[in-house]
């Protein structure tokens, strides 16, 4: 297929990717025959010849047949979907890629477990390898013909993970660098670009803490977007309030704890232009805050803002999280704990969402204890906590489907649960409300 008119969608996106892990002066993407074509080989030579010095084909193909002309650096890598429109790159070339790859599979809970579960089996890659799967072969063509040097010596790309579709939308691409793991995170949308400056502002705020990735590399002025972070190592955190988790949550929280006018940390209550987009389901709820709040001042801490186990690795009984986007240095108190126990309760553990909240907030006087101190949060505070929470990450979500809304049914599972919460903080506080009028 030429390469005339729109470039072709290419698993991937190595025209972003590619040139950070290795020095090439641009990609030309293109496809190849199709699954049965039998002059794959003839049809890569004559692209190739034709490739300015200096440049990388991305070929696009079907099979395990060898696409590389002499004196190429080259490398090909399996195309694995996920579920939700998710591709993961694992290299054909390396024996670290599923080590590396495989935990990076996105995509929803069963298909990727299952996936996972799979390609751990002995004997996977090579059986991979040997069908003739969906690929992508990265050929660069030296600028001096005479350079033999190996690729290896280079940055070595070994596994690509693209995110679920959405404005969020980012590739992660990890490498082996002088015998260490990196993982660079590249935005692949618009949108993203501001989630990839703000992360690496938090790994730059968290230097030396030990409760994130140390960021090794980035470039957030000029595209591609992206940052490069230290790999991790370990096992998914488990869902519940175990001694890591508590550990890692109270020493985020120590790091800034403080009390901030109620105004500029929920401008979304005071602000009418911002009180306008509170999806209307969760309006009575803004209402009862912004009578609580009014004039006072509130308990806050530094927030991952998504902390849930599928963003930790565990290993030695310490913690570390990514996926840090949505990090806020002052936020309101407690938000990454109810973030935790009410997305595990909803989306791993089966908890009705009638329960959920209430069972969160018997965790967070109890077990979340020590927490709660830390943070300076009293008892009475806790509802209008868990309601502020409640009101931030649903207007958070509301603003980014409006933008593009995920396909997935845990999408309306949340959904349907904030609703309900917000029901039950609303009619509990207002309740509260009533009770300390006829006390005073």
């Amino acid at each position: 297929m030429s390469t005339q008119g729109p470039p072709p969608d290419l698993p991937g996106h190595p025209n972003l990717w590619y040139p950070l892990v290795r020095p090439s002066k641009g990609v030309q993407r293109i496809v190849v025959g199709s699954p049965k074509a039998s002059n794959l080989v003839e049809q890569c030579d004559k692209y190739y010849d034709a490739l300015p010095a200096g440049w990388t084909l991305a070929v696009h193909h079907f099979g395990a047949q060898s696409l590389a002309p002499d004196g190429s650096w080259h490398e090909s890598f399996l195309v694995l979907p996920s579920s939700g429109g998710a591709r993961a790159l694992l290299s054909n070339e390396s024996t670290s890629a599923f080590r590396l790859g495989i935990p990076l599979l996105p995509g929803g809970r069963v298909t990727t477990r299952l996936m996972r579960a799979s390609l751990h089996l002995p004997g996977a890659a090579q059986l991979l390898s040997l069908q003739g799967r969906e690929r992508v072969t990265l050929i660069t063509k030296p600028e001096n013909p005479d350079d033999q040097s190996a690729w290896r010596d280079m940055h070595a790309p070994i596994a690509v993970c693209e995110g679920v579709p959405g404005p969020l939308r980012k590739i992660v691409v990890a490498t082996r660098d002088y015998g260490g793991d990196r993982f660079f995170k590249v935005a692949s949308t618009p949108f993203a670009v501001k989630s990839i400056q703000h992360e690496t502002h938090a790994l730059a705020s968290l230097k030396g803490s030990g409760l994130a990735p140390s960021l090794v590399g980035r470039d957030t002025q000029s595209p591609p977007h992206w940052f490069a972070q230290e790999g991790i190592s370990g096992q998914r955190a488990k869902a519940n309030l175990n001694a890591p988790v508590l550990t890692w949550l109270t020493s985020l929280a120590a790091r800034k704890h403080n009390r901030r006018n109620a105004e500029s940390v929920l401008p979304q209550l005071f602000d009418p232009l911002l009180s306008q987009t509170t999806p209307e389901a969760f309006r009575d709820l803004a209402e009862v805050l912004r009578s609580h709040f009014a004039g006072t001042m509130v308990p806050c801490t530094p927030s991952h803002g998504d902390f849930t186990p599928w963003n930790t690795r565990v290993q030695d009984d310490h913690l570390m999280a990514f996926d840090w986007e949505f990090y806020g240095e002052s936020t309101p108190a407690l938000f990454d704990i109810f973030h935790f126990l009410l997305q595990t309760g909803v989306l791993m553990q089966a908890v009705p969402a009638e329960n959920a909240l209430e069972r969160a907030m018997h965790l967070v006087r109890t077990q979340g204890y020590p927490l709660c101190r830390i943070s300076g949060v009293q008892d009475d505070e806790i509802e209008l906590l868990a309601a502020a929470y409640v009101l931030s990450v649903a207007d958070r979500d509301a603003t980014l489907h409006r933008i593009d809304r995920p396909k997935f049914e845990q999408v309306e599972w949340l959904e349907s649960a904030r609703t309900l919460w917000a029901r039950q903080l609303t009619d509990k506080l207002r309740a509260t409300s009533r009770h300390l009028s006829k006390v005073a």
